[in-house]
């Protein structure tokens, strides 16, 4: 097998670096297999300073928490994907997992604020800067319960959101506190929300994150009527929507409408 790699390799005119880097792996892997194991203390002690938790984590990646747990504790090794995934998530580069005496981080710029870019960013061109999205508060207690706390950040390569599609701008993320919209989303799951998109349409049941004077706040699917407002959670039917009347939805505020949940497929 490594020599058709090998041959292969020669007859297209690529370099081991260059190879390593179409398949996501590092040179090391590429000629030596999984040769070296991953550090399950340096994939703990990464995603820890992420502020992430297992499970937020594995939504990022699309797989099982245990997944990570594994790993951390040494059980197995991630596959080449998995790899990938798992150094681009928590920020760090591949040769920082497997071999520990390397460029820990994967971009060496200081990260972008997203809020603060021109709306002409091209996130095609600057695919490895560094962007940081604020978050939004959850704590009821917090002067930024509902708000975006541009001091709570969390790091991603431009190129995550060149393949959502989205521009960062104007997104903010939420750590999602109840089940009341399983099975789409569900608590601790992560999602994005564009603060731009504010607008409720009719027939749409787009789900938006919503605020209740300050006192609640929760996604739901909304839907505009001629003379009030659907709100309904996934956990029920359309049928069994609330209704809001024009002058009940002045004491609610639309954050944004969800556009993304982490690890979703």
């Amino acid at each position: 097998m490594k020599a058709r790699i090998r041959a292969e390799r020669k007859r297209l005119g690529l370099k081991q670096k260059q190879l390593a880097t179409c398949f996501g792996v590092s040179t090391e892997w590429l000629i030596y297999g999984n040769k070296g194991e991953v550090s399950g203390d340096r994939i703990k002690k990464a995603r820890k300073e992420r502020g992430l938790s297992q499970r937020q984590l594995g939504a990022m990646m699309g797989i099982a928490a245990n997944n990570i747990s594994f790993w951390e504790r040494g059980v197995n090794n991630p596959t080449a994907g998995n790899l990938k995934k798992l150094a681009d998530c928590l920020c760090v580069t591949i040769d920082w997992l497997e071999e520990g005496d390397r460029n820990r981080c994967s971009v060496d710029s200081k990260p972008l604020d997203s809020w603060k870019l021109p709306d002409d960013f091209d996130t095609a061109t600057f695919t490895d800067s560094p962007i940081a999205l604020p978050w939004i508060g959850t704590d009821p207690e917090s002067p930024a319960f509902g708000q975006i706390d541009h001091t709570s950040l969390f790091t991603f390569k431009a190129d995550f959101f060149r393949l959502l599609g989205l521009h960062p701008k104007h997104l903010a993320m939420l750590s999602v506190t109840d089940n009341a919209m399983n099975p789409t989303i569900s608590k601790s799951d992560i999602v994005l929300v564009d603060t731009q998109e504010t607008s409720i349409d009719s027939d749409s049941g787009t789900p938006f994150l919503l605020s209740y004077k300050r006192k609640k706040l929760a996604i739901r699917r909304v839907e505009k009527d001629l003379a009030d407002y659907l709100i309904w959670a996934d956990n029920r039917t359309k049928n069994q929507a609330l209704t809001i009347s024009l002058s009940e939805w002045d004491a609610i505020r639309v954050v944004g409408k969800v556009v993304f949940k982490l690890g979703s497929v």
